[in-house]
């Protein structure tokens, strides 16, 4: 199985089933993003370091297990925030695309399918304090320096070709 991103409330609904649907290389899920900007911003470089991945708020899990959805109070605020967490604790700014997906009339949730990233993606606190945060299984580690040199070796071969 491979990264595929969510885009329709069509396949939400097909693939976030409540009691079968686990969190995986691809998938984490959030009830909401909290007040924590600095976990958010590793959820999201992990994935952009790893094989890509779908970030998915509005979920309520146990034990990885996908158990309920949860109404997100303004589902167009989040995603503003979103960008802003994207854009001031994360360099090179990664591609995310959020979309919200309408599971009913009264639920809303938010997806953020991230792609793979080719140049490695850091989190930073105000541009000091480096770290790369990679997806492992079913939860995020951090990336050895032998890791982050050979990416970023990769990365340099990839841009001279």
């Amino acid at each position: 199985m491979a990264y595929l991103p969510l885009t329709s409330v069509d396949e939400a609904k097909q693939h976030l089933v409540a009691g079968i649907a686990r969190e995986n290389h691809w998938l984490e899920f959030k009830t909401d993003l909290g007040n924590d900007n600095i976990e958010t911003a590793r959820d999201i470089a992990q994935f952009s370091n790893a094989s890509g991945g779908i970030l998915v708020i509005g979920a309520v899990e146990t034990n990885q297990t996908l158990t309920a959805f949860y109404p997100l109070p303004d589902p167009p605020k989040l995603i503003a925030r979103l960008d802003n967490i994207v854009k001031g604790h994360l360099t090179p700014v990664p591609v995310i695309e959020p979309q919200m997906l309408k599971m009913t009339s009264e639920l809303t949730i938010v997806t953020v399918n991230v792609p793979p990233s080719v140049p490695l993606i850091a989190r930073h606190e105000k541009h000091e304090r480096y770290e790369f945060v990679i997806r492992a299984g079913e939860s995020k580690r951090y990336m050895t320096l032998l890791e982050v040199e050979g990416r970023m070796q990769d990365s340099c071969a990839s841009s001279t070709m």
